[in-house]
């Protein structure tokens, strides 16, 4: 079921709505809210969580065969909703990272209130997901981020079943993110970063679509008579085990692996040339064995700029809710 849970006036009088797809009561059991869009250039984020409202809407409707929903959620799909109309990273009026403005305040500009709004709606789930990607120069593999030690977390983590997880080192900027403010209200929060900003892999989105339904099925919210969640090795990552290669010269990369790739000491990444000459200037190569968990794709370089992220030591966490 879509709701209106708020709507602002632009100058011209138009009205601007704030919406959320609801299933399921709270009082049948867990409660599980995602929020997406919280910038305006997310394809993927928006196709993946369209896909799962329509899922939804099926088994609410009886027409999924085998599954019922067995505790509530609820998704807003489009949560910074001036940039997504403008279809920029951020809303172009105020240029905010949106995913640095919560927990908001409902008296403030309209940003400030949209913020409050997710978060008013969202602090008293059980579970709750960010659908978020990063900068658009850097392709980055489909993974969750969640705070380094959360235990509730983790198991969160575990029943997504994506092959790294990435824990987040707490600082005052991160303070303002919404997963951030879900944890401090007891919230098992992830932020499940979908690919690369700017671009739509279908084929991403229906891999990490059936990732969320077994996450459900996990978390107690969704009932099947026939799907069983595949179990998943999940590596998890703590803030010293990321290694960031950056670049000694500046010019033009010329990147020459994937993200997903699994490196060894010495693997040539890529490298840079001179823009006028094209002489190789630096080959870029992995300083040790790790997972390339992002990579540059913009070519043109400064000196000092981060080309490439490795993860380099894996811990692994079996739990099951």
């Amino acid at each position: 079921m879509k709701k209106q849970i708020l709507s602002l006036t632009t100058p011209l009088g138009q009205s601007v709505p704030l919406y959320k797809n609801v299933w399921g009561s709270t009082k049948k059991g867990k409660s599980l809210s995602i929020v997406g869009g919280l910038r305006g250039n997310q394809f993927n984020g928006m196709r993946l969580l369209a896909r799962l409202s329509g899922f939804l809407d099926a088994v609410e409707k009886g027409e999924a065969a085998g599954f019922e929903i067995s505790g509530s959620v609820q998704i807003i799909p489009l949560g910074n909703l001036f940039a997504v109309q403008s279809g920029t990273r951020n809303w172009t009026f105020d240029n905010l990272n949106f995913d640095l403005a919560f927990p908001g305040y409902d008296q403030g500009e309209p940003t400030d209130r949209i913020a409050h709004c997710l978060y008013r709606h969202t602090f008293e789930s059980d579970f709750a997901l960010a659908v978020h990607s990063y900068d658009a120069r850097y392709q980055e593999l489909a993974h969750a981020r969640l705070f380094h030690g959360d235990r509730k977390a983790r198991k969160l983590a575990d029943g997504l079943g994506l092959r790294a997880v990435r824990e987040i080192r707490e600082t005052s900027v991160s303070e303002l993110q919404l997963i951030s403010q879900w944890r401090e209200r007891g919230v098992a929060a992830l932020m499940l970063c979908p690919g690369e900003t700017g671009t739509l892999d279908t084929g991403l989105c229906e891999n990490l679509f059936g990732k969320l339904v077994d996450l459900m099925i996990g978390a107690g919210v969704l009932n099947s008579a026939n799907r069983t969640p595949e179990k998943t090795e999940v590596s998890f990552y703590s803030p010293k085990e990321e290694v960031e290669l950056k670049s000694s010269y500046a010019g033009l990369f010329i990147p020459e692996r994937s993200v997903g790739d699994e490196l060894r000491a010495g693997d040539k990444l890529g490298e840079i040339r001179d823009i006028y000459s094209g002489e190789i200037l630096e080959e870029i190569t992995a300083p040790g064995e790790g997972l390339l968990v992002g990579l540059r794709v913009y070519p043109l370089v400064y000196q000092s700029e981060t080309l490439a992220t490795l993860v380099a030591k894996k811990s692994r966490w079996p739990f099951s809710f």
